[in-house]
């Protein structure tokens, strides 16, 4: 399986750089989606309950807040229980992913579009998280995860201000 091989190429490197690496990645993800949803709806990148907070608490709340409280639910708590109750399961892996990532995408609803984006980067996260779990622990998962999530949702926080 290809992905397979993608975990085995990235376990040569270091795990600050296996976290550029997939923090690059992450954000082209993130670029390309909005790019594809700003050319059909420019609001459909929007998150509105944002707008009646201040600066500081946007910045606070999505690149401190939200990346630490998502990845201890949708990653760590949510892999980390199919993990105990379903270790016989033959398709663990997929399910534990695939679930953990369609919550996490359900979670940010300001529009099915936006929801489907977040069940990708969801998905993403959970693989992240999987894979570094399995290479290097929980706890160095759990703060990786934690940091994409973070640089990203820092890249989005500075490219809503520069264009607003």
């Amino acid at each position: 399986m290809k992905i397979d091989r993608v975990e085995y190429r990235l376990q040569s490197f270091s795990l600050s750089r296996v976290v550029s690496i997939l923090s690059i990645f992450q954000i082209g993800i993130i670029f390309l989606f909005s790019y594809i949803l700003e050319s059909i709806d420019n609001s459909l990148t929007e998150v509105d309950f944002l707008q009646n907070l201040s600066l500081v608490n946007i910045f606070i709340l999505s690149v401190i807040i939200a990346p630490i409280v998502e990845t201890f639910i949708f990653q760590f708590f949510l892999i980390e229980f199919f993990q105990f109750t379903l270790n016989k399961t033959k398709y663990i892996k997929h399910v534990s992913i695939l679930v953990a990532g369609i919550l996490f995408g359900l979670t940010h609803n300001y529009n099915i579009y936006y929801v489907l984006v977040m069940i990708v980067i969801g998905v993403y996260f959970a693989w992240v998280y999987w894979f570094i779990s399995k290479w290097k622990g929980i706890s160095s998962a759990f703060w990786s995860v934690t940091l994409i999530h973070a640089i990203s949702n820092l890249i989005g926080f500075i490219v809503d201000e520069l264009t607003m």
